[in-house]
């Protein structure tokens, strides 16, 4: 069974009809791929309940630069939540201790201002989004850990 829509796009120029066209482009990509391979709350916090997984795993790992590694992975999965706190103008280490006492789901919602069940919010991301998120932000670290050096724009 197939079901079709149509979008009606309007814009004053066509600058702006495809910055559009590719924003809707993207989302309809993103509905798909949530569709066929699920999806995780958003909102930046499904990298914040790895975490509790991550320590356990430290604490029976008995190599120093395993238990090093883990510990900058650790860190760095609070990073993308804390940096859409600030850069919504919030603090972020009082709601990051705030959410991270709550279950998995909970997590800040910034339109409403309040920790809420994000799931039931409607803020969500497809699996696939977070999943590579991931392997590029690993694979980009090891190259710079190899490197040691970056020239950047």
């Amino acid at each position: 069974m197939g079901n079709t829509i149509v979008l009606k796009i309007s814009a004053v120029t066509e600058v702006e009809f495809n910055e559009k066209k590719r924003h809707i482009e993207k989302a309809l990509r993103a509905c798909v791929e949530a569709k066929d391979h699920g999806y995780v709350v958003g909102g930046e916090v499904s990298y914040i309940f790895l975490i509790p997984r991550l320590e356990e795993e430290q604490k029976v790992q008995q190599e120093n630069d395993v238990k090093l590694g883990m510990q900058i992975i650790t860190e760095a999965l609070k990073q993308p939540l804390m940096q859409l706190l600030y850069n919504a103008g919030k603090e972020p280490e009082i709601i990051f201790e705030n959410i991270q006492e709550y279950r998995y789901g909970m997590g800040y919602n910034l339109f409403t201002e309040k920790i809420e069940n994000l799931d039931e919010a409607g803020i969500i991301e497809p699996v696939m989004v977070t999943k590579m998120a991931l392997i590029n932000s690993s694979s980009m670290a090891k190259m710079m850990l190899t490197v040691g050096r970056a020239i950047t724009e």
